[in-house]
């Protein structure tokens, strides 16, 4: 069967399949453009990486309360470690984010839990002690430090 311009029904499914995979990709690229959007216009300030030995947050400031710090995680386990069962059901999901889940706590509270991981610290060596089960942790932490001991080592 020929349709506009002589051409076959298969053309034209295999048009359709490639503009629908076009539509798909503009909508995941707008939505991208968006959570940037949404970030540059909800910029927090004072921030801060902890590496602990179950798992990597991000901490920041506040914008709009200076005395809440957000604390931000890409695996929920890494920030449920960090804020305990205490604190658990306090955190919630911001979807395309480049960190998933969060938590506000107040300056007090955060400042108690970065000294219980203080208090908790019992290891000679970091990356060694991040669990086995933990595996792109601990190879993402080898990383890290690799890209900083090339960085700050002196040339003397």
């Amino acid at each position: 069967m020929k349709f506009l311009f002589g051409f076959g029904a298969t053309l034209y499914v295999e048009l359709a399949k490639i503009i629908t995979c076009v539509a798909y990709s503009v909508k995941a690229i707008l939505k991208f453009v968006f959570a940037l959007y949404r970030s540059f216009l909800k910029r927090e300030s004072v921030h801060m990486w902890i590496f602990t030995k179950t798992g990597f947050i991000s901490c920041v400031q506040h914008r709009e309360k200076p005395d809440t710090m957000i604390v931000r995680a890409r695996k929920l386990e890494h920030l449920a470690a960090f804020v305990g069962k205490q604190h658990a059901a306090e955190i919630f999901t911001l979807d395309f984010s480049d960190y998933k889940y969060r938590i506000e706590l107040s300056r007090a509270i955060f400042q108690e839990l970065v000294a219980n991981q203080v208090e908790q610290l019992d290891y000679p060596n970091f990356k060694n002690s991040i669990s086995d089960s933990e595996h792109d942790y601990r190879q993402a932490c080898g990383a890290t430090w690799e890209v900083c001991y090339h960085a700050f080592k002196s040339n003397d």
